[in-house]
């Protein structure tokens, strides 16, 4: 069982990632993903299996809902923080507790 600590910090360092290290790619990512919406279903489709399956070895009740949540937080702080806050520094550690707050 994966405890939903490590779940968070896991999500928390992917997100410092794309939105640190990798954020010209993800913005790449980001434009090029308006000009194509099927694979951006697809990709979301890919992600919702893998975050569903994180949430159930965590033993979380309602994964399928918990996922979602995890998706939403997860494209939403990504697109603010290469927009809106672009410049400003990443914390990782208020992803992570928000993450939390979202599986608890």
């Amino acid at each position: 069982m994966v405890s939903t600590v490590r779940l968070a910090a896991s999500l928390a360092g992917y997100l410092s990632i794309l939105a640190g290290p990798q954020a010209d790619l993800t913005r790449a990512r980001l434009v090029l993903s308006l000009a194509e919406p099927e694979a951006v279903t697809a990709g979301h489709a890919r992600f919702m299996a893998v975050a569903r399956g994180m949430v159930e070895a965590s033993g979380i009740d309602r994964a399928e809902e918990r996922a979602r949540w995890l998706a939403d937080y997860c494209d939403g702080v990504l697109l603010h923080q290469l927009t809106a806050r672009r410049g400003e520094p990443f914390h990782r550690a208020e992803a992570e507790s928000a993450i939390l707050r979202l599986l608890a």
